[in-house]
């Protein structure tokens, strides 16, 4: 009888944990055999057995990390066709991406990708997951502790570059706004910090520094009431190119973008085709790509059984109007016509 009930609860747990990651994309392969991973090993890549990653998402509605998980998923599937991935949305929520790695730990994953809502949040998720001896990559954003390799970039820095440029770029006497990430998230953080505590021109004002949480529509909002407040605006810099966008949208409402210094992050679509049209002049590429191709590296070497591992860092890459159209042809297979003056 007391069989019957363990039965009982470990088949609950498992319905639970299918439950919550049903809405989640797959990218799955027949396996060459079947049988459980043996954690303390990590899974062996030459074993034959099926290997799972969980795939813990910020947020599918950020456009910059739903790209990337679509790239890990699609080279998984290319390269490592006997590699099941299991994708989870946390849309923003730090608890809910706590429990869906915790999820991913009673499923037994192989390896476990966190993209993490929050720099401090994410400590207990990577913490279950070395509770079972299972590998942890933080894909893009760090998180504060616990056993994990790093896979991203120097968001500090990205911000440096930023300021290095502005400080080339802006006019004498400018005066410029800082369009902030979502208050609290450390690479938001580590931008801001980054152009702030680079920007070398005395003669440089910074009117307004106000967080936009990476959206487009309180990108807009936010410029909206710059342009109520402001008669001047002679630049703006931006922690992502979505808020930027937003931006850029209530500036041309209502006549104000032209001779507007704009800078920005990540790469989007948007951002390459206001570059060449001359509304932006430039962003930090986030090349989601290589981050998800250096993921799927460190993963490889955990399956092949090493442990001591390195964060691999990979450098923002700035885009103007001198090389959006290769970006844009290398990032989104199109060719564009590069207007800017």
């Amino acid at each position: 009888m007391k069989r019957t009930k363990v039965l009982f609860v470990v088949l609950v747990v498992l319905m639970v944990s299918m439950m919550v990651l049903s809405g989640c994309q797959t990218a799955t392969a027949p396996s060459a055999a079947t049988g459980t991973s043996d954690k303390s090993n990590a899974g062996q890549a030459d074993t034959g057995e099926k290997v799972k990653i969980g795939f813990a998402n910020l947020a599918d509605t950020d456009l910059f990390c739903k790209r990337t998980m679509d790239y890990f998923v699609n080279f998984c599937a290319e390269s490592h066709p006997e590699w099941e991935v299991i994708c989870a949305d946390a849309n923003l929520d730090v608890n809910t991406q706590i429990s869906q790695v915790e999820n991913f730990v009673v499923s037994e994953c192989d390896a476990i990708v966190i993209m993490p809502v929050d720099y401090e949040g994410a400590v207990p998720a990577v913490e279950a997951a070395n509770a079972a001896n299972i590998p942890v990559i933080c894909l893009v954003i760090d998180a504060a502790g616990g056993e994990k390799v790093y896979v991203g970039s120097d968001n500090y820095e990205c911000g440096k570059i930023q300021a290095e440029v502005a400080n080339e770029q802006l006019p004498e006497n400018a005066k410029i706004v800082y369009l902030a990430g979502t208050p609290g998230l450390h690479h938001a953080t580590l931008r801001m910090n980054g152009f702030t505590e680079n920007l070398k021109r005395d003669d440089v004002e910074i009117l307004s520094n106000m967080p936009a949480d990476f959206e487009t529509e309180k990108g807009m909002s936010v410029m909206e009431d710059w342009l109520q407040t402001y008669d001047q605006i002679d630049g703006l810099i931006s922690a992502n190119d979505t808020q930027a966008h937003g931006a850029i949208q209530a500036m041309k409402a209502v006549d104000r973008l032209d001779n507007t210094f704009i800078i920005s992050v990540d790469g989007s679509y948007d951002a390459f085709t206001e570059i060449a049209n001359g509304e932006m002049y430039g962003t930090m590429f986030y090349n989601g790509e290589l981050q998800a191709k250096n993921a799927i590296g460190v993963i490889e070497k955990f399956l092949a059984g090493e442990t001591e591992i390195e964060d691999v860092i990979s450098k923002f890459e700035l885009v103007t109007k001198d090389n959006v159209a290769e970006y844009m042809k290398k990032v989104y297979g199109e060719d564009i016509e590069v207007t800017a003056k």
